[in-house]
Protein backbone atom coordinates (compact mmCIF):
# COMPACT_ATOMS: atom_id res chain seq x y z
CA UNK A 1 0.00 0.00 0.00
CA UNK A 2 1.39 3.40 -0.98
CA UNK A 3 0.35 6.06 1.49
CA UNK A 4 0.75 9.56 0.09
CA UNK A 5 0.22 12.83 1.92
CA UNK A 6 2.42 14.68 4.40
CA UNK A 7 4.28 12.74 7.00
CA UNK A 8 2.32 9.51 6.39
CA UNK A 9 4.17 9.01 3.12
CA UNK A 10 7.42 9.28 5.05
CA UNK A 11 6.21 6.74 7.65
CA UNK A 12 5.30 4.26 4.93
CA UNK A 13 8.60 4.79 3.11
CA UNK A 14 10.64 4.37 6.25
CA UNK A 15 8.56 1.40 7.36
CA UNK A 16 9.19 -0.43 4.09
CA UNK A 17 12.85 0.55 4.21
CA UNK A 18 13.10 -0.71 7.78
CA UNK A 19 11.77 -4.11 6.78
CA UNK A 20 13.95 -4.24 3.67
CA UNK A 21 17.12 -3.19 5.50
CA UNK A 22 16.85 -5.89 8.16
CA UNK A 23 16.73 -3.50 11.13
CA UNK A 24 16.83 -5.30 14.44
CA UNK A 25 14.26 -4.70 17.15
CA UNK A 26 14.94 -2.72 20.32
CA UNK A 27 13.60 -3.12 23.85
CA UNK A 28 12.12 0.25 24.73
CA UNK A 29 10.81 0.96 28.26
CA UNK A 30 10.44 -2.78 28.84
CA UNK A 31 8.46 -3.27 25.61
CA UNK A 32 9.74 -4.75 22.38
CA UNK A 33 9.63 -1.94 19.82
CA UNK A 34 9.83 -3.34 16.32
CA UNK A 35 12.02 -1.51 13.81
CA UNK A 36 9.12 -0.32 11.65
CA UNK A 37 7.47 1.39 14.62
CA UNK A 38 10.67 2.98 15.92
CA UNK A 39 11.59 4.09 12.40
CA UNK A 40 8.16 5.68 11.99
CA UNK A 41 8.58 7.46 15.33
CA UNK A 42 11.98 8.74 14.19
CA UNK A 43 10.45 9.84 10.87
CA UNK A 44 7.70 11.75 12.66
CA UNK A 45 10.28 13.56 14.78
CA UNK A 46 12.27 14.47 11.66
CA UNK A 47 9.23 16.18 10.10
CA UNK A 48 9.30 18.89 12.79
CA UNK A 49 5.49 18.71 13.12
CA UNK A 50 4.05 19.31 16.57
CA UNK A 51 1.28 20.89 18.55
CA UNK A 52 -2.39 20.06 18.55
CA UNK A 53 -5.77 21.67 19.18
CA UNK A 54 -6.70 22.69 22.72
CA UNK A 55 -8.35 20.06 24.85
CA UNK A 56 -6.34 17.13 23.49
CA UNK A 57 -5.03 14.92 26.33
CA UNK A 58 -1.28 15.01 27.08
CA UNK A 59 1.02 12.69 25.17
CA UNK A 60 4.05 10.95 26.64
CA UNK A 61 6.02 11.61 23.44
CA UNK A 62 5.53 15.36 23.83
CA UNK A 63 6.73 15.44 27.47
CA UNK A 64 3.26 16.01 28.86
CA UNK A 65 2.19 18.68 26.35
CA UNK A 66 -0.94 18.63 24.17
CA UNK A 67 -0.60 16.27 21.25
CA UNK A 68 -2.73 14.95 18.43
CA UNK A 69 -4.03 11.37 18.85
CA UNK A 70 -2.43 10.43 15.54
CA UNK A 71 0.99 10.77 17.22
CA UNK A 72 0.36 7.75 19.40
CA UNK A 73 -1.96 5.85 17.07
CA UNK A 74 -0.20 5.99 13.73
CA UNK A 75 3.60 6.20 13.98
CA UNK A 76 4.45 3.57 16.58
CA UNK A 77 1.27 1.77 17.48
CA UNK A 78 0.73 3.56 20.79
CA UNK A 79 4.19 2.84 22.18
CA UNK A 80 6.17 5.69 23.70
CA UNK A 81 9.90 5.02 23.21
CA UNK A 82 12.26 7.27 25.13
CA UNK A 83 14.36 9.73 23.17
CA UNK A 84 17.55 7.95 24.25
CA UNK A 85 16.25 4.68 22.85
CA UNK A 86 15.45 6.38 19.54
CA UNK A 87 18.94 7.92 19.49
CA UNK A 88 20.57 4.53 20.15
CA UNK A 89 18.41 2.92 17.46
CA UNK A 90 19.47 5.58 14.96
CA UNK A 91 23.12 5.19 15.91
CA UNK A 92 22.99 1.39 15.60
CA UNK A 93 21.33 1.46 12.17
CA UNK A 94 22.93 4.63 10.81
CA UNK A 95 24.08 3.04 7.56
CA UNK A 96 20.62 1.62 6.82
CA UNK A 97 18.78 4.79 7.82
CA UNK A 98 21.05 6.81 5.56
CA UNK A 99 19.30 5.35 2.49
CA UNK A 100 15.76 6.09 3.67
CA UNK A 101 15.62 9.55 2.10
CA UNK A 102 16.37 8.19 -1.36
CA UNK A 103 13.89 5.33 -0.88
CA UNK A 104 11.15 7.77 0.19
CA UNK A 105 11.98 9.88 -2.85
CA UNK A 106 11.62 6.81 -5.08
CA UNK A 107 8.12 6.23 -3.68
CA UNK A 108 7.19 9.85 -4.43
CA UNK A 109 8.49 9.42 -7.97
CA UNK A 110 6.44 6.25 -8.41
CA UNK A 111 3.36 8.18 -7.29
CA UNK A 112 4.01 10.88 -9.90
CA UNK A 113 4.80 13.56 -7.31
CA UNK A 114 8.25 14.44 -8.72
CA UNK A 115 8.22 16.10 -12.17
CA UNK A 116 11.61 17.88 -12.11
CA UNK A 117 10.27 20.54 -14.42
CA UNK A 118 11.42 23.28 -12.08
CA UNK A 119 13.26 22.92 -8.80
CA UNK A 120 14.42 25.53 -6.28
CA UNK A 121 17.62 25.51 -4.23
CA UNK A 122 18.02 27.40 -0.97
CA UNK A 123 19.86 27.16 2.32
CA UNK A 124 19.09 27.90 5.94
CA UNK A 125 21.18 28.17 9.07
CA UNK A 126 20.59 25.38 11.60
CA UNK A 127 21.80 26.19 15.09
CA UNK A 128 24.23 23.76 16.65
CA UNK A 129 23.82 22.49 20.19
CA UNK A 130 26.70 24.70 21.31
CA UNK A 131 27.14 28.20 22.66
CA UNK A 132 29.23 30.76 20.84
CA UNK A 133 30.72 31.63 24.25
CA UNK A 134 32.42 28.24 24.19
CA UNK A 135 34.43 29.23 21.11
CA UNK A 136 37.91 30.74 21.11
CA UNK A 137 39.89 32.46 18.38
CA UNK A 138 43.34 31.29 17.27
CA UNK A 139 45.00 34.46 18.60
CA UNK A 140 43.38 34.05 22.03
CA UNK A 141 44.30 30.35 22.05
CA UNK A 142 47.95 31.26 21.58
CA UNK A 143 47.87 33.79 24.44
CA UNK A 144 45.87 31.52 26.74
CA UNK A 145 48.14 28.57 25.97
CA UNK A 146 51.19 30.51 27.20
CA UNK A 147 49.41 31.69 30.36
CA UNK A 148 48.14 28.21 31.21
CA UNK A 149 51.54 26.64 30.53
CA UNK A 150 53.16 29.07 32.98
CA UNK A 151 50.45 28.44 35.58
CA UNK A 152 50.79 24.66 35.19
CA UNK A 153 54.56 24.87 35.57
CA UNK A 154 54.20 26.96 38.73
CA UNK A 155 51.61 24.58 40.18
CA UNK A 156 53.76 21.56 39.33
CA UNK A 157 56.74 23.13 41.09
CA UNK A 158 54.57 23.91 44.10
CA UNK A 159 53.17 20.36 44.13
CA UNK A 160 56.67 18.89 43.93
CA UNK A 161 57.78 20.97 46.91
CA UNK A 162 54.69 19.88 48.88
CA UNK A 163 55.47 16.22 48.01
CA UNK A 164 58.99 16.59 49.37
CA UNK A 165 57.72 18.18 52.56
CA UNK A 166 55.06 15.48 53.06
CA UNK A 167 57.56 12.68 52.32
CA UNK A 168 59.83 14.09 54.98
CA UNK A 169 56.95 14.33 57.46
CA UNK A 170 54.87 11.18 56.72
CA UNK A 171 57.25 8.93 54.79
CA UNK A 172 57.59 8.11 51.07
CA UNK A 173 55.21 5.13 51.13
CA UNK A 174 52.21 7.16 52.30
CA UNK A 175 49.68 7.53 49.47
CA UNK A 176 48.51 11.00 48.49
CA UNK A 177 45.26 12.13 47.00
CA UNK A 178 46.38 12.70 43.40
CA UNK A 179 46.68 16.02 41.66
CA UNK A 180 45.20 19.14 43.28
CA UNK A 181 41.91 20.22 41.73
CA UNK A 182 43.38 23.53 40.56
CA UNK A 183 46.23 21.79 38.74
CA UNK A 184 43.92 19.18 37.17
CA UNK A 185 41.59 21.89 35.82
CA UNK A 186 44.41 23.87 34.27
CA UNK A 187 46.02 20.79 32.73
CA UNK A 188 42.73 19.73 31.13
CA UNK A 189 42.09 23.24 29.78
CA UNK A 190 45.62 23.41 28.39
CA UNK A 191 45.16 20.04 26.66
CA UNK A 192 41.85 21.11 25.08
CA UNK A 193 43.25 24.44 23.88
CA UNK A 194 46.33 22.73 22.45
CA UNK A 195 44.17 20.22 20.56
CA UNK A 196 41.87 22.95 19.22
CA UNK A 197 44.84 25.07 18.13
CA UNK A 198 46.38 22.08 16.31
CA UNK A 199 43.05 21.43 14.56
CA UNK A 200 42.86 25.04 13.34
CA UNK A 201 46.42 24.81 12.04
CA UNK A 202 45.65 21.55 10.21
CA UNK A 203 42.54 23.09 8.61
CA UNK A 204 44.52 26.13 7.47
CA UNK A 205 47.23 23.94 5.93
CA UNK A 206 44.71 21.77 4.05
CA UNK A 207 42.81 24.81 2.81
CA UNK A 208 45.97 26.53 1.59
CA UNK A 209 47.24 23.38 -0.12
CA UNK A 210 43.92 22.78 -1.90
CA UNK A 211 43.78 26.37 -3.13
CA UNK A 212 47.37 26.30 -4.37
CA UNK A 213 46.81 23.01 -6.21
CA UNK A 214 43.62 24.33 -7.81
CA UNK A 215 45.37 27.48 -9.02
CA UNK A 216 48.27 25.44 -10.41
CA UNK A 217 45.92 23.14 -12.34
CA UNK A 218 44.00 26.15 -13.66
CA UNK A 219 47.12 27.46 -15.42
CA UNK A 220 47.94 24.03 -16.89
CA UNK A 221 50.80 22.91 -14.61
CA UNK A 222 51.80 19.23 -14.50
CA UNK A 223 51.02 17.08 -11.45
CA UNK A 224 54.56 17.27 -10.03
CA UNK A 225 54.41 21.06 -10.02
CA UNK A 226 50.92 20.95 -8.55
CA UNK A 227 52.12 18.72 -5.70
CA UNK A 228 55.15 20.94 -5.01
CA UNK A 229 53.04 24.09 -4.87
CA UNK A 230 50.55 22.37 -2.58
CA UNK A 231 53.33 21.23 -0.23
CA UNK A 232 54.89 24.70 -0.18
CA UNK A 233 51.55 26.33 0.61
CA UNK A 234 50.87 23.75 3.34
CA UNK A 235 54.22 24.48 5.00
CA UNK A 236 53.64 28.26 5.06
CA UNK A 237 49.97 28.24 6.05
CA UNK A 238 49.03 29.86 9.36
CA UNK A 239 45.44 30.26 10.66
CA UNK A 240 43.91 33.70 10.67
CA UNK A 241 44.03 35.31 14.14
CA UNK A 242 40.20 35.50 14.20
CA UNK A 243 39.71 31.87 13.12
CA UNK A 244 37.56 30.22 15.81
CA UNK A 245 36.85 26.73 17.05
CA UNK A 246 34.11 25.70 19.43
CA UNK A 247 34.99 23.36 22.28
CA UNK A 248 31.46 21.90 22.59
CA UNK A 249 30.87 21.21 18.88
CA UNK A 250 34.11 21.71 16.93
CA UNK A 251 32.42 21.03 13.57
CA UNK A 252 30.01 23.97 13.91
CA UNK A 253 30.97 27.48 12.81
CA UNK A 254 29.97 31.03 13.72
CA UNK A 255 27.32 32.15 11.19
CA UNK A 256 24.95 35.07 10.84
CA UNK A 257 21.35 33.96 11.30
CA UNK A 258 18.11 35.41 9.93
CA UNK A 259 17.57 37.57 13.02
CA UNK A 260 20.94 39.29 12.50
CA UNK A 261 22.74 37.58 15.38
CA UNK A 262 25.83 35.38 15.17
CA UNK A 263 25.47 31.83 16.46
CA UNK A 264 27.15 28.42 16.24
CA UNK A 265 25.43 26.94 13.20
CA UNK A 266 25.47 24.56 10.28
CA UNK A 267 24.28 25.45 6.78
CA UNK A 268 21.47 23.18 5.58
CA UNK A 269 20.76 22.98 1.83
CA UNK A 270 17.64 21.62 0.13
CA UNK A 271 16.36 21.33 -3.44
CA UNK A 272 12.56 21.23 -3.72
CA UNK A 273 10.44 20.18 -6.69
CA UNK A 274 7.87 22.78 -7.71
CA UNK A 275 4.76 20.65 -8.25
CA UNK A 276 4.29 18.93 -4.88
CA UNK A 277 7.08 20.52 -2.78
CA UNK A 278 8.96 17.22 -2.56
CA UNK A 279 12.54 17.55 -1.37
CA UNK A 280 14.79 15.88 -3.94
CA UNK A 281 18.24 16.66 -2.48
CA UNK A 282 19.62 17.68 0.92
CA UNK A 283 22.97 18.46 2.45
CA UNK A 284 24.49 19.89 5.63
CA UNK A 285 27.87 21.61 5.87
CA UNK A 286 29.67 24.15 8.05
CA UNK A 287 30.35 26.77 5.39
CA UNK A 288 28.37 29.97 5.90
CA UNK A 289 28.32 30.85 2.19
CA UNK A 290 25.82 29.14 -0.11
CA UNK A 291 27.81 29.58 -3.32
CA UNK A 292 29.86 26.41 -3.01
CA UNK A 293 26.70 24.25 -2.81
CA UNK A 294 25.24 24.98 -6.25
CA UNK A 295 27.13 22.35 -8.25
CA UNK A 296 27.08 19.54 -5.61
CA UNK A 297 23.34 19.97 -4.98
CA UNK A 298 22.56 19.94 -8.70
CA UNK A 299 24.58 16.76 -9.12
CA UNK A 300 22.82 15.21 -6.13
CA UNK A 301 19.41 15.83 -7.74
CA UNK A 302 20.50 13.80 -10.77
CA UNK A 303 21.98 11.07 -8.58
CA UNK A 304 18.83 10.78 -6.41
CA UNK A 305 16.21 10.93 -9.17
CA UNK A 306 18.05 9.51 -12.17
CA UNK A 307 17.71 12.59 -14.37
CA UNK A 308 18.55 16.30 -14.37
CA UNK A 309 15.88 18.96 -13.75
CA UNK A 310 14.71 21.22 -16.55
CA UNK A 311 15.14 24.43 -14.54
CA UNK A 312 16.86 25.26 -11.27
CA UNK A 313 16.13 28.47 -9.34
CA UNK A 314 18.62 29.96 -6.87
CA UNK A 315 18.95 33.28 -5.10
CA UNK A 316 21.84 35.74 -5.21
CA UNK A 317 23.75 33.81 -2.55
CA UNK A 318 24.69 31.26 -5.22
CA UNK A 319 25.86 33.87 -7.73
CA UNK A 320 29.60 33.78 -8.42
CA UNK A 321 31.82 33.71 -11.49
CA UNK A 322 32.76 30.07 -10.86
CA UNK A 323 29.11 29.04 -10.47
CA UNK A 324 28.02 30.90 -13.60
CA UNK A 325 30.72 29.15 -15.59
CA UNK A 326 29.84 25.76 -14.08
CA UNK A 327 26.14 26.37 -14.76
CA UNK A 328 26.86 27.09 -18.42
CA UNK A 329 28.82 23.84 -18.71
CA UNK A 330 26.06 21.81 -17.00
CA UNK A 331 23.45 23.40 -19.28
CA UNK A 332 25.42 22.18 -22.28
CA UNK A 333 25.81 18.67 -20.85
CA UNK A 334 22.40 18.00 -19.27
CA UNK A 335 20.13 20.76 -20.59
CA UNK A 336 19.33 22.20 -17.15
CA UNK A 337 18.58 25.92 -17.30
CA UNK A 338 19.91 27.85 -14.28
CA UNK A 339 18.02 30.96 -13.16
CA UNK A 340 20.31 32.57 -10.56
CA UNK A 341 19.47 35.98 -9.13
CA UNK A 342 22.20 38.56 -9.68
CA UNK A 343 23.89 40.55 -6.97
CA UNK A 344 23.27 44.32 -6.94
CA UNK A 345 26.20 46.25 -8.37
CA UNK A 346 28.13 48.36 -5.88
CA UNK A 347 28.85 50.85 -8.69
CA UNK A 348 25.19 51.79 -9.11
CA UNK A 349 24.29 54.54 -6.60
CA UNK A 350 21.00 53.99 -4.78
CA UNK A 351 18.10 56.13 -5.91
CA UNK A 352 17.31 58.95 -3.52
CA UNK A 353 13.90 58.69 -1.91
CA UNK A 354 11.78 61.80 -1.40
CA UNK A 355 12.24 63.44 1.98
CA UNK A 356 9.17 65.64 1.69
CA UNK A 357 5.60 64.87 0.67
CA UNK A 358 5.38 61.89 -1.66
CA UNK A 359 4.68 63.14 -5.22
CA UNK A 360 1.56 62.13 -7.07
CA UNK A 361 1.98 58.93 -9.06
CA UNK A 362 4.88 57.73 -6.90
CA UNK A 363 4.42 53.93 -6.63
CA UNK A 364 6.34 50.97 -5.25
CA UNK A 365 8.11 50.66 -8.60
CA UNK A 366 10.03 53.83 -7.78
CA UNK A 367 11.50 52.32 -4.58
Amino acid sequence: RLVVGGARARWEARGRAGRASGLRSNFVNGMKAFPVKVTRRWAWASTGLGGAPDGVPPCAWCHGGPCSPRHTGAPAGGQAPAYRAIAKFRKRHLSALGHLFVQALELCQAAGMVKLGRVALDGTKVRANASRRKAMSYARMSDKQKVLAEEVSALLAEAEQIDRDEDAEFGKDNKGYGLPDELARRESRLARITAAKAALEAEAKERAAAQAEQEARAVGQDEDTVAKRGAAARAKAVPQPKAQRNFTDPESKIMKTADGSFQQCFNAQAVVDEDHQVIVATDLDNCAADSQSLVPMTEQVSANTGRAPDELLADAGYSSNANLQAAAEMTTESGTQFLIAGRPSSQTPPQRLPTTRIPDGYTLKHL
